[in-house]
């Protein structure tokens, strides 16, 4: 039957069908890594986005420190070395012994509340548990775990940065230990790979989990099957006005929520600001039909902009402190870490080759490659990209290769968000090392067949990356769209 999910591992799960033993997975299937296990010569035959957890055996060889680090520059905090073994230790004689004798002061530091496991599969969470101290039990019994409901705003928290971890280790299925701190903040402190061995205080087993995401995938497929959507994009790219003294005008002033283009909020001094402009275009199945209208509600937010000495400022962040996103939505096509990973790849990586120095400071709290959020209708909104509706050029490249990983899935065969060094590049904004994996990108487009309909809104952008160009975030749009400078709107 295709759409059959399949175990490798060293110690196979008890009753579900182990890959290359019972038998041959198929194009349609999937693989599950089970425990650390390196993948046999024959998984290499399957395509990529079909194998889950298959960085499982390099994350096992990875030292505590440097998963540390890879959390860190991801915004996600980790316990050091030292106080993982504290807390460890602890899990099993109640979160108030780290209150006690030596470790009084580590618990003053870190005003540690609770501590939490999160079983996360790709971009879903699948169960948080909070495990709570019974007072008055003998220590080696004093724990015992409540199940959160999603509604529940410590479920939503602690979920949120699991699935961050998650996808910042390479990894598909997990159970993460988390301690919740006063302030609110999540600290990681261990990750659990799918295997026999129970975890401490642990009241459900892997094979169920594992059983419970098979038919969940299994339904999904057959829905999204039965559909035959055509795939969709869509977009809410971001942009400031800004005077001739280099001060943010709000943005309400001139665009209400209306006509396809309005004004999202920030947090000034805690306070709720309607200040960043935002287009809304209406999806499309083609560049062209997107980008006509985005330049529409380009021609009309700028008619309402009744005054001829405002910049309209694009970019990653034009004004100190203000990051602005260029948001991609896709329908008609199956979430995936393989998907996010070729987004990041052929989308956030080149635009990161052209942006101002200034941009990489979005980054970590905006900006992470595979920053994603579902959407109600059936797709999802990529979030990792500035804006990049400095320029006509940027934009549909943009769209096009937004497309072409959507269409080609399975045949963009490299993937550089793959490879650390990469993702280190990215986050340290050596645009020198991500210029490296330019010309294989490039290759790997043009082997698709999708390539030869997109290439002419993709091409002139890689031409501006061999020569390096860096795009100006001082520069007015009105001026790349062919906007009029002053036009009162009489609607």
């Amino acid at each position: 039957m295709a759409g059959k999910l399949w175990i490798w591992g060293r110690q196979q799960a008890g009753t579900l069908p182990r890959a290359w033993k019972d038998g041959n997975p198929d194009e349609e299937d999937v693989v599950l890594v089970w425990g650390d296990a390196a993948l046999p010569e024959a998984g290499a035959s399957l395509p990529v986005m079909h194998m889950w957890n298959a960085k499982a055996h390099s994350f096992s060889l990875l030292p505590w420190r440097e998963v540390h680090r890879r959390l860190s520059r991801v915004g996600v905090e980790a316990v050091n070395r030292d106080q993982r073994a504290t807390v460890r230790s602890s899990a099993h004689t109640g979160n108030n012994a780290l209150a006690s004798g030596g470790s009084s002061r580590l618990a003053e530091r870190w005003k540690i509340v609770r501590l939490l496991r999160v079983v996360v599969w790709q971009h879903q969470v699948l169960r948080v548990e909070r495990m709570n101290r019974q007072e008055g039990a003998p220590a080696a019994s004093s724990l015992h775990s409540t199940v959160l409901k999603p509604e529940e705003v410590l479920h939503r928290r602690a979920g949120k940065t699991a699935i961050k971890a998650l996808y910042a280790l390479q990894l598909d299925l997990a159970a993460i230990d988390l301690l919740l701190k006063e302030d609110g903040s999540c600290q990681v402190v261990s990750i659990h790979l799918p295997t026999h061995q129970k975890l401490p205080d642990q009241t459900w087993d892997w094979e169920a989990v594992v059983q419970r995401i098979s038919e969940r995938w299994r339904s999904s497929k057959s829905i999204r099957s039965a559909a035959a959507k055509p795939i969709l994009v869509g977009a809410d790219p971001e942009f400031l006005l800004m005077s001739a003294e280099g001060k943010v005008v709000p943005a309400h002033r001139y665009l209400g929520d209306g006509y396809g283009a309005g004004t999202d909020t920030v947090y000034i001094g805690g306070k709720i600001v309607r200040i960043v402009a935002e287009l809304r275009p209406a999806p499309a199945e083609t560049v062209d039909v997107l980008m006509a209208r985005i330049r529409k509600l380009l021609q009309q937010a700028a008619s309402r902009i009744n005054d001829p000495t405002l910049r309209l400022a694009a970019g990653a962040m034009p004004a100190p402190g203000l990051a602005l996103g260029g948001h991609i939505h896709l329908s008609g096509v199956e979430l995936t870490p393989r998907l996010l990973r070729l987004l990041d790849s052929y989308v956030a990586f080149p635009l990161a080759m052209v942006e101002s120095a200034g941009g990489r400071s979005r980054r970590p709290r905006y900006g992470c490659l595979g920053d994603t959020k579902l959407q109600q209708h059936g797709g999802f909104e990529y979030r990792t990209l500035p804006s990049w509706l400095l320029s006509p050029m940027l934009a549909q490249a943009s769209i096009a290769l937004s497309m072409l990983c959507a269409h080609e899935q399975r045949n963009l065969i490299y993937c550089p968000a793959e490879e650390d060094v990469y993702v280190e590049a990215y986050y340290s904004g050596d645009r020198n090392r991500l210029y490296q994996c330019l010309e294989p990108l490039e290759a790997s487009m043009r082997h698709t067949a999708a390539y030869a309909e997109l290439a002419p809104y993709i091409d002139p952008f890689i031409a501006s990356l061999r020569r390096r160009e860096i795009w100006d975030e001082s520069a007015d749009l009105r001026k790349a769209w062919r906007l009029p400078p002053f036009q009162v709107d009489r609607g």
